[in-house]
């Protein structure tokens, strides 16, 4: 999936608070100019970009992880 083109800043050593999600959903809002239907399908086209970047990422760190252990997992001598 392309990726929608809009990046929301979502607090990583926090929890959510009310103030973060009315200004998401405001940026959402005006991105859609004012359809709320339209703002939740881009809000939810964004997490699923996200979650695509997220699994790919993962699946490179696994194949470094996986490789390192062949390398140096072996007992030496």
């Amino acid at each position: 999936m392309q990726d929608a083109g809009r990046a929301t800043l979502l607090p990583d050593d926090r929890p959510l608070l009310a103030p973060d999600v009315e200004a998401l959903a405001s940026a959402y809002l005006d991105a859609a100019d004012g359809n709320p239907s339209l703002a939740l399908r881009l809000a939810a086209a964004d997490r699923v970009s996200d979650l695509d970047r997220l699994h790919a990422r993962v699946a490179e760190l696994q194949a470094l992880v996986s490789r390192g252990f062949a390398r140096w997992g072996r007992a030496h001598g």
